[in-house]
């Protein structure tokens, strides 16, 4: 799905849908698309069970995670419920397609806090690569990187 201006805990994300991954972003402006966008956070429906749950007194949903005692909050910007139902739509395609749903898998003991902070990628996908016998180069600003 195309980014479009998303509130989350009275802050004003850009969001995008892609590869059952639910990204979003500051800028610099946050008026601008133009302007190079900065990653907040990545929600990895493979890695992970995530629900979607829509809030009965504003228009809007939450994102639970399995394991997690954190609550991703989403509202549109301009409060266009029909471009939020889009999102909510893509949302449920993407969760149901994913494999953290139909493995029931829960955040990352290694990042119970922040699990949700960077990107993040499976062993399966891991493996999957090696087997083509791509090279792998992982980036990690944490010394503790691992698989």
């Amino acid at each position: 799905m195309k980014s479009e201006k998303m509130f989350r805990a009275r802050e004003q994300f850009w969001c995008k849908l892609k590869n059952r991954e639910f990204l979003f972003f500051v800028s610099p402006t946050f008026t601008d698309l133009n302007q190079p966008l900065e990653l907040v956070g990545v929600l990895s429906f493979d890695l992970y069970q995530v629900t979607i749950e829509l809030n009965p007194t504003d228009p809007g949903f939450y994102l639970r995670v399995h394991g997690s005692d954190q609550d991703f909050y989403f509202t549109h910007a301009e409060k266009d419920e029909t471009a939020l139902q889009e999102w909510i739509d893509a949302l449920g395609y993407h969760i149901q397609a994913s494999e953290g749903l139909q493995q029931q898998l829960s955040i990352p003991v290694n990042f119970p806090n922040k699990y949700w902070a960077s990107h993040q990628i499976s062993a399966k996908k891991v493996l999957q690569t090696a087997d083509t016998f791509d090279i792998l180069l992982f980036r990690c600003k944490s010394f503790g990187g691992r698989l």
